[in-house]
């Protein structure tokens, strides 16, 4: 298996609001599939993510690591997307002229 897009949005996501029910108001996304993204995510990389706690979620050392990466990861995935638009916006206008 590997990591996936959805994984790691659902992570950031839980890692920057600090719960899953703002993860999942912030991404659209059921409470149900941030937790199943993330239990698949901590399953598949057999470590501990967050704690769990009466004030929210907290990352683990290893979650701390990981949302280094991920946010590395999701920002060039968003880049990629924004210059495969502007390509496509420039090559429609060259067409259109």
């Amino acid at each position: 298996m590997a990591l996936t897009i959805a994984q790691l949005r659902a992570f950031t996501a839980v890692a920057e609001h600090g719960s899953i029910r703002a993860a999942s108001r912030a991404l659209g996304i059921a409470q149900s599939g941030i937790t199943q993204q993330l239990q698949h995510l901590e399953s598949m990389l057999g470590a501990t993510l967050f704690t769990r706690t009466n004030r929210g979620i907290a990352l683990t050392a290893l979650g701390q690591r990981l949302l280094q990466r991920a946010g590395a990861i999701l920002g060039e995935c968003e880049r990629a997307e924004q210059e495969v638009r502007d390509l496509n916006a420039s090559l429609q206008a060259r067409l259109q002229e």
